[in-house]
This record gives C-alpha cells, sequence and structure tokens, in this order.
C-alpha cells in the first residue's frame, strides 16, 4: 500500500536519478523468491546496477517508478520485442540517468502458467532483435556473455531441450545475426551445454553420497557450506 509513497520519497533524496526501482515477490508455484535477491547489498544494486544489468535484468516492471518525462525522451516500450520489453526499457534507462532502489519488498507478482515468460517461441523471436539492438551496451561483455551462457544453461534445465533440439534452436537464432554475434552466441551456447554435462555427472555422484550421514552431521552441528544460492541450496536450508 505505501509502495509509491516510497518510491517518490526515495526520488526526491535523488532527484538526479531516472528511476526507482523496488524488491519484488515471486510465487512461481512451487517456491517464493525476492527479485532482485535481498542478500545484495543496496550500495550493489545501485552503484552496480548498470554492471549487473550486462549480465541478467535485476528491475522487475512492476517495482519501476519514473519520471513521466524521461519515460518519453528514453522511448517507451518496444513493442517490436514479443519478450524482453522490461529489459530492454530498463537498459535504455541506465544509460542516461543514474538509478536507485527503496530496498523493501514493495510489490508482489504472481506466477501464470501462460505467462509470456513461459512461451519460448517468443524468446526465440525477442532475442536476436535484442541482442542486436544493444550490441554496444554489452560490447566489454563479448569475450564471456556471461548473460547468454546463463540463459541458454537455464534453458536446457528448464525446459529439458534435447541437445540436438536446442543446437536447431542456436541455429535459428544465429541465422537472424551479425558474424561476430552469432560467434558469441554459439560460443556461449558451447559453454552452457558443458555447465550442463558437468551438472548431470556431479548429481550423479551426489546421488550416491549417503544423505541421511550429510544430515546427521548438520544435526550435530558440523560446518558445512552449501556454494550458491540457487533452488538446491534453498532447499537444503529450509
Amino acid at each position: 500500500p505505501d509502495k509509491l509513497q516510497k518510491q517518490m520519497d526515495r526520488l526526491k533524496k535523488s532527484p538526479e536519478a531516472g528511476l526507482v526501482y523496488c524488491i519484488v515477490e515471486v510465487e512461481d508455484g512451487r517456491d517464493t523468491y525476492w527479485h532482485p535477491e535481498l542478500e545484495l547489498e543496496l550500495c550493489y544494486k545501485e552503484e552496480k546496477c548498470k554492471e549487473i544489468l550486462r549480465k541478467r535484468n535485476l528491475i522487475g516492471t512492476p517495482t519501476i517508478l519514473l519520471r513521466r518525462d524521461y519515460f518519453f525522451e528514453v522511448g517507451r516500450f518496444d513493442e517490436d520485442l514479443l519478450r524482453w520489453q522490461d529489459y530492454d526499457f530498463v537498459i535504455r534507462v541506465v544509460q542516461k540517468y543514474s538509478v536507485v532502489i527503496v530496498n523493501e519488498i514493495l510489490a508482489k507478482d504472481p506466477f501464470f502458467e501462460n505467462g509470456i515468460s513461459n512461451k519460448f517461441s517468443l524468446f526465440t523471436q525477442a532475442l536476436p532483435k535484442f541482442l542486436t539492438k544493444h550490441k554496444d551496451f554489452f560490447d566489454s561483455e563479448t569475450d564471456h556473455f556471461e548473460l547468454l551462457e546463463n540463459i541458454f544453461f537455464r534453458i536446457l534445465r528448464q525446459d529439458k531441450l534435447s541437445y540436438e533440439n536446442f543446437l536447431k534452436f542456436i541455429y535459428g537464432i544465429n541465422q537472424q545475426l551479425e558474424q561476430d554475434l552469432a560467434d558469441v552466441v554459439s560460443d556461449c551456447a558451447g559453454r552452457a551445454i558443458q555447465r550442463k554435462t558437468a551438472l548431470g555427472e556431479l548429481g550423479n555422484r551426489l546421488t550416491e553420497y549417503n544423505f541421511r550421514c550429510f544430515m546427521q552431521e548438520v544435526k550435530e552441528g558440523k560446518h558445512f557450506a552449501i556454494y550458491g544460492t540457487g533452488n538446491y541450496a534453498m532447499r537444503l536450508l529450509k
């Protein structure tokens, strides 16, 4: 209820800022998580916002508040993109203005099975246009392009594509790109496959581990570490 007031107050403290966002609580039907993660420090969310955006979008559409004249100056949402309209818009904003955050959960985003985010065909259409449009923004990342590698890795895991269909997907994207970007896409796709293969091998080894012994050690107060903050780690912690 107090989302708008808190964001307006934050903008008043930083009149040079073009946009203020907040943390959104997302329910995907199985788990509840926060975007961006609560664990990220406030300074990291603001001062390194542009750097993070080269790897992933941390600003959810329901959280955005910006000045009306800035919205028209930056250029509204791009209707030629069937997905990532919000990501595209935020990238254009951060190249002109600074971004600030109210470091609180002020919005909730329900999960819809038929939402745009779950339509793979729209992603296939949008990605080449998005990469071409923001080639300069990601230029410093083209040697590694962590954004693409992470996206392809999630596709391999979540959509359970066969490697054959995944390669067809990559080929279809590359047909719409200039050669330098196509090379980057192919390189990132290869690294995503390597990660998926390595994860499968790791999973097979973990299955052989006696999980009850591990949990007993935890109950006895012995130290342990979980690398990463993904779903597996969060479920273990719970």
